[in-house]
């Protein structure tokens, strides 16, 4: 996704820094893992829970500039706030 081949929990996981044994990680990933896959439903490709990039058919556009930026642009944070403890 960061071109470094990161999941989605690793970026949840940088994002909260010291207080990520104060969220529920695994919920946190999923909501944000369900945002992004909304942003890309046009497109017919999604993310499964391990990351992996699931097309439904031929992407015409280029795939990663397409899922970064669906990464990038889904709010992580309003996502946060809705586990904060």
């Amino acid at each position: 996704m960061d071109g470094e081949g990161g999941t989605l929990e690793d970026l949840v996981r940088e994002h909260l820094g010291p207080a990520v044994d104060d969220y529920d990680v695994e919920a946190v990933t999923a909501d944000y893992r369900e945002a992004v896959n909304a942003r890309r439903s046009d497109t017919g490709m999604s993310l499964d829970e391990n990351s992996d990039v699931i097309a439904d058919g031929f992407i015409d556009d280029n795939p990663r500039e397409l899922l970064d930026d669906a990464v990038f642009n889904t709010k992580l944070s309003s996502i946060i706030d809705l586990h904060r403890p």
